[in-house]
């Protein structure tokens, strides 16, 4: 609860706040926290994630909540099979500081993220509302996600409400 995550403008800032899957991986908690990247860090970064990584871990049933994102190329992530049944409410996403929007980015689900509830988020001023993403880093996955919900869902000054891409660099 009440996290406040800044960059440092050091270079290759990567991860903000992350979830990675265990074991049990269930009943996490991110609750009114604010998650800001100043323009000009070398790394795009990643503000929420829950990756799960491969595909003998987890992250089901966590609460993403009441959360700001600024300045983020994969603002608010759900990442890897078995990433699934999360849910991410009352979230705003937003461009920041950062200059170039083709450096933002709103909600990213990738290589298998499944059946995931993303209620009432806003996304402003970014490139992409939402990345479905297909790549190598998780090779075994089916898919890039499947059977997620977006309910109350506002996209402001988008450049593309839905982008779905497999990449084949990983």
């Amino acid at each position: 609860d009440n996290c406040l995550v800044v960059t440092t403008k050091r270079y290759n800032q990567d991860y903000y706040i992350s979830l990675y899957g265990g074991d049990q991986g269930t009943g996490s908690i991110i609750r009114n926290s604010v998650v800001d990247r100043f323009g000009g860090d070398s790394h795009t970064g990643h503000g929420i994630s829950l990756k799960t990584g491969d595909f003998s871990k987890q992250l089901k049933e966590n609460l993403i909540e009441n959360c700001t994102v600024r300045g983020m190329k994969k603002s608010l992530e759900a990442r890897h099979f078995y990433c699934d049944k999360n849910v991410y409410r009352n979230i705003t996403i937003e461009r920041g500081r950062e200059r170039n929007k083709a450096n933002v980015g709103g909600i990213a689900i990738m290589n298998g993220a499944s059946y995931n509830i993303f209620e009432n988020i806003t996304v402003k001023d970014v490139r992409n509302a939402v990345l479905i993403l297909s790549n190598k880093e998780t090779p075994k996955a089916p898919h890039a996600g499947t059977g997620n919900v977006f309910k109350n869902c506002v996209f402001e000054g988008v450049d593309k409400v839905i982008d779905s891409k497999k990449d084949e660099t990983g």
